[in-house]
C-alpha cells in the first residue's frame, strides 16, 4: 500500500496544534493509501510537544514519527530533518495552526496517482477567521491548468500566483535533489515552490479546497509577515533566495525578487 507523508513543523501553536494533527486523523483514505505524520518540534516552549505526545490517534492507517531540534533551526531546516526519515511515496505540507479537510489528502492521492504527466499540485484554501467563521480563501486567480512552467514562476515572483502551503502535495521523487535553504526563516514554501518549478516538475491546480487556513494573532502568516518584516528577516531571505537562484533565473525574473527586496527595505526605512 502507498503512503502519504504529512510534514508538520511545529513551534508554540498549542492553542491550534491539537485540532491540527486531529484534522490528519480523521482523513478519509478508503485503505487506498496509508498516512505517515512527521512532526518535527522546533524547540517550543509552551505545551505543543507535550500535546502531540498524549494525543491518542484512532485511525489505524496513521504512523507518527516525532523528530525534536536540540535547537530552534526555523522552519526550512526542520523540514530538512523531516525529509530524512521521510518513507512516503507522496509528501503533503501542513501548518501547525492549519486544518485539512476531510477528504484533503485523498483527494491529492487521486489527483497525482493517475497522473504521469503531473508531479506536484496545490488546491483551494479556505480562511478561518479569530470569530470561527470560515470564508473563502485566495484564489487562483487566471491561472487554469494546464499552466506552463515559465508562467509558474512568473506568477509565484511577482504574487499573481498564491500557493497555499497546507494545499501543497508533491510526488516524494521530487526532494531526492530539492530542499528547502536551510537559513531561511520565512516564506519556505515560496522558495520551495519556485525551486520545484524551476526543476521542471509540472504542476496541477484543482479547484478543490483542501486545506484551512487559520487567521490569528498568535503565528498566523499575516502577523508572522509582519516580524519578519520589521526585523529585517524578510530583506534577508529573499537576498539569500535570490543568491541561490540568481545563475536560474531569467533577468527580468531577478528584478522582481529586487522589487520585494527592495518593498521591504523601504517599509522597514519607513518604520
Amino acid at each position: 500500500m502507498k503512503k502519504v507523508s504529512v510534514l508538520i513543523p511545529l513551534y508554540n501553536k498549542e492553542n491550534f496544534i491539537l485540532e491540527t494533527i486531529f484534522s490528519v486523523d480523521r482523513q478519509i483514505t478508503k485503505d487506498v493509501f496509508k498516512i505517515e505524520v512527521i512532526i518535527v518540534n522546533d524547540c517550543s516552549t509552551d505545551r505543543s510537544l507535550e500535546i502531540v505526545k498524549d494525543y491518542i490517534w484512532k485511525n489505524e492507517n496513521v504512523e507518527v514519527k516525532i523528530i525534536e531540534n536540540e535547537v530552534n533551526l526555523g522552519p526550512s531546516a526542520s523540514l530538512n530533518k523531516a525529509l530524512e526519515v521521510l518513507s512516503g511515496d507522496y509528501v503533503a505540507l501542513l501548518d501547525a495552526d492549519d486544518v485539512l479537510t476531510r477528504y484533503s489528502l485523498h483527494s491529492r492521492f487521486n489527483a497525482l496517482e493517475k497522473s504521469n504527466e503531473y508531479d506536484w499540485l496545490s488546491g483551494l484554501e479556505l480562511r478561518m477567521e479569530a470569530n470561527g467563521n470560515i470564508i473563502v480563501g485566495r484564489e487562483f486567480v487566471k491561472y487554469n491548468p494546464p499552466v506552463e512552467q515559465k508562467e509558474i514562476i512568473n506568477g509565484l515572483l511577482t504574487g499573481e500566483l498564491f500557493l497555499p502551503t497546507s494545499s501543497l502535495f508533491f510526488k516524494s521523487k521530487i526532494f531526492k535533489n530539492i530542499k528547502w535553504i536551510d537559513s531561511m526563516r520565512s516564506s519556505p514554501e515560496f522558495a520551495l515552490c519556485i525551486m520545484v518549478a524551476l526543476a521542471q516538475f509540472k504542476l496541477l491546480l484543482i479547484e478543490e479546497y483542501v486545506a484551512i487556513y487559520r487567521y490569528h494573532q498568535e503565528g498566523s502568516s499575516e502577523s508572522l509577515y509582519q516580524i519578519t518584516k520589521s526585523n529585517g528577516q524578510k530583506v534577508k531571505d529573499f537576498t539569500t533566495l535570490k543568491l541561490y537562484l540568481e545563475s536560474k533565473l531569467t533577468k527580468d525574473q531577478n528584478k522582481y525578487l529586487d522589487v520585494w527586496i527592495n518593498k521591504w527595505k523601504n517599509e522597514q526605512v519607513s518604520k
